[in-house]
């Protein structure tokens, strides 16, 4: 028994449908798959299993607010990439997601940016490493390279007080 291939505003109204709240934002319940850039990304397929693989943000928003050209964007307010709230997306080229991650303060290059995404790693790190977890351990539970939670335990990325569990004395 063949099952007919739902329309895209079917799909988009079961999405809206069974969205998870969070907060403001209405989230994407679908299981993210992962890109290049290691971001979770959630994708439908539109017109069965030869149709058109589609970001979630990016039909919603062409069904609802009208047709977005392939230079045309589904930018997030919310900077939640799984929102599929119509309040918080809006159509923008690559240039308007440019201004609006600058204006927002997450341009990576920033020295600033850097300085916070940094000293908020070290916040996560350090109440961790206070407790005995090894490296390896800190790594495991915060999803990090055991070279990066190394460097932050060395103070090579942030300032940090000198361990003085093995000083010997005279």
């Amino acid at each position: 028994m063949a099952r007919v291939a739902r329309t895209a505003e079917e799909i988009v109204d079961w999405l809206l449908a069974n969205a998870i709240p969070n907060g403001k934002c209405l989230e994407c319940h679908l299981r993210p798959s992962v890109d290049r850039k290691n971001r979770e990304r959630q994708y439908v397929q539109v017109g069965g299993r030869l149709g058109k693989k589609w970001g979630v943000p990016r039909l919603v928003l062409h069904i609802k607010d009208g047709p977005l050209d392939d230079d045309i964007w589904a930018l997030h307010k919310c900077d939640n990439t799984k929102c599929i709230n119509l309040d918080h997306l809006f159509k923008g080229t690559a240039q308007d997601n440019t201004d609006d991650m600058i204006s927002k303060g997450r341009k990576v290059d920033d020295p600033e940016v850097g300085k916070r995404r940094r000293e908020w790693t070290w916040s996560r790190i350090k109440p961790l490493l206070d407790k005995g977890m090894n490296i390896y351990e800190i790594a495991f539970e915060l999803k990090l390279s055991a070279n990066t939670v190394r460097n932050y335990t060395a103070g090579i990325y942030v300032p940090v007080p000198a361990r003085n569990e093995h000083t010997v004395c005279d």
